[in-house]
C-alpha cells in the first residue's frame, strides 16, 4: 500500500513504471496485509513485537560467543553478531536451520531474526534454546 500526497504517488508510479513493479499479479495479497495493517490495533500488536524482540536480544546477549548491542533493539528486528563462535554467519544459519529456527544473514558475521504477529515469549525462548543448542555443539 502506498499513502501520500496526489503529486508523490505520481512520482512513485512513474518510477515502479520504469522499474517495470506495477505489474504485481497477486495484488490481492498486498491489499490484503495493508487491510489488517489498517484494521487490527497495529499499535498494540507493534508494541508487543518489539517487547519480544527486546527480549530475544536480550536473552541472545547472554550466550557466551554472541553479541548483541541491545540499544539498536528499537523496533522488531534483532542484528546478532556470531563472529565469536568462530563460525561465519551462513554456517551459523545453516545450524539453525537444520534445528527449525531460520535467521536472515545479513553480513559475514551477522544474522537478524525478526519477531511478529503470534511469536509469543515461549517462541523467543524456544529460538534461544536453538541458538545455546549450536553454540554448544561449537
Amino acid at each position: 500500500m502506498l499513502c501520500g500526497s496526489a503529486e508523490f504517488i505520481e512520482k512513485t508510479r512513474v518510477e515502479a513504471e520504469r522499474l517495470g513493479v506495477n505489474q504485481v499479479h497477486k495484488g490481492g495479497i498486498f491489499a490484503g496485509a495493508a487491510l489488517v495493517g489498517l484494521t487490527d490495533n497495529l499499535e498494540a500488536r507493534l508494541k508487543t513485537n518489539h517487547q519480544m524482540a527486546y527480549l530475544l536480544a536480550t536473552k541472545l546477549s547472554e550466550i557466551p560467543g554472541i553479541s548483541v548491542d541491545l540499544e539498536t533493539v528499537q523496533t522488531n528486528l534483532v542484528r546478532a553478531s556470531v563472529r565469536d563462535t568462530g563460525l561465519s554467519a551462513v554456517d551459523f544459519a545453516e545450524q539453525l536451520a537444520a534445528r527449525g529456527l531460520g535467521v536472515r544473514i545479513v553480513g559475514s558475521d551477522a544474522i537478524r531474526l525478526v519477531t511478529h504477529k503470534g511469536i509469543s515469549e515461549a517462541d523467543v525462548d524456544e529460538a534461544v534454546d536453538i541458538v545455546r543448542q549450536v553454540v554448544a555443539s561449537l
